[in-house]
């Protein structure tokens, strides 16, 4: 259901500009953002509905995922309140910093 309607809303928007049927595209989503802000539960939730899904946090990986794209790559990119970011990476980074 979740995979109909995102693709049904994409092919949408893209028939709507070019003047076509709103008839749905295969698309490739590229979660491509720093860490600790929740792309690995996007990137999950894509899969889980069988939706082609790339993430990384690294600029050359997102390079060549975009550079070896098959179909209309959807770029996603999140962001958060960058305090909680920083609270969020120290607890989950804690057992390295006390332990190393």
């Amino acid at each position: 259901m979740l995979k109909d309607r995102l693709l049904n809303f994409f092919g949408a928007v893209g028939a709507k500009d070019a003047g076509e049927d709103p008839a749905p595209e295969p698309y490739e989503f590229l979660i491509y953002q720093m860490g600790k802000v929740g792309s690995k539960t996007i990137h999950h939730t894509l899969r889980d509905v069988g939706v082609v899904s790339h993430h990384t946090h690294n600029h050359a990986e997102a390079k060549r995922i975009i550079d070896g794209a098959e179909r209309k790559l959807v770029v996603v990119s999140g962001f958060r309140e960058p305090l909680a970011r920083a609270i969020s990476a120290f607890f989950h980074n804690m057992a390295c910093l006390l332990y190393t």
